[in-house]
């Protein structure tokens, strides 16, 4: 399920180039004020599959009604336009009726008025999918060099990134919904791809945007579409939509 958030009059905004954390800062605000005691259950704990916690959304990147691409920062021209995603009903109703009651939102430095909300469903999922990134995907395998472990983020390029992000979308099937899947369930293949450096507090994250086929369940499909593709959804990177080229 998705929720479409049109926020902002036709001003212009100066937006820094990784406003993700922003982003992900507005919507667990929002999730805390409105309904604290599930906000406690994304934000702490998430969904549980064995000693891994995933936080089971995503969110596109902004949509404005023209951008200017600056060398410190962008010019967005409002109305801004974002998208949330989800598998779990419950928060997307959650988060819809936030935005709605919040009237004003708190961006940076601006605060800017909640236009129009909709929620969706993404219609005519299929056994076999051509998708398309909104925002990079993210797939990574952590390497340990003495006492620091850290990640070594895959390109589609790499041998272990099918695998892994294999691995990833059936464990969050599985955490999600009970069933456990088999790896032969899924297959994917990435057609194009071109990678972006993304800074979160500070930290680096390489991702990669680009189109895949994807053949699997319905059921899987649909699961993967609502929750998006690989790590770090839940500060907007794997969404997807289906490639209409």
């Amino acid at each position: 399920m998705r929720l479409k958030v049109v926020f902002g009059n036709g001003g212009e905004y100066i937006i820094p180039w990784s406003y993700n954390y922003f982003l992900a800062s507005l919507i667990y605000h929002l999730l805390e004020k409105y309904n604290p005691k599930y906000s406690f259950l994304i934000h702490s704990r998430g969904w549980g599959y064995r000693n891994k916690r995933f936080k089971l959304f995503t969110f596109s990147p902004l949509f404005p009604k023209k951008i200017f691409l600056k060398k410190e920062h962008l010019i967005m021209i409002g109305p801004l336009t974002f998208i949330l995603s989800s598998p779990d009903s419950v928060f997307i109703e959650i988060m819809e009726n936030a935005f709605r009651r919040e009237k004003v939102l708190r961006f940076l430095k601006y605060r800017l008025p909640v236009l129009k909300t909709k929620v969706f469903e993404v219609e005519d999922i299929e056994r076999e999918l051509m998708v398309k990134t909104l925002s990079p995907l993210v797939v990574s395998k952590r390497k340990k060099r003495g006492d620091k472990i850290y990640s070594i983020y895959l390109s589609p390029d790499s041998e272990l990134f099918e695998k892994r992000l294999k691995e990833i979308i059936l464990e969050k099937f599985e955490c999600f919904t009970g069933e456990k899947p088999l790896e032969t369930d899924i297959d994917i293949k990435c057609l194009s791809s071109s990678s972006k450096l993304f800074s979160i507090k500070n930290i680096k994250v390489k991702g990669y945007k680009g189109v895949f086929l994807i053949k699997s369940d319905v059921e899987i499909m649909r699961f993967l579409i609502d929750s998006g593709l690989g790590e770090k959804t839940s500060m907007g990177f794997g969404m997807v939509e289906k490639n209409k080229d």
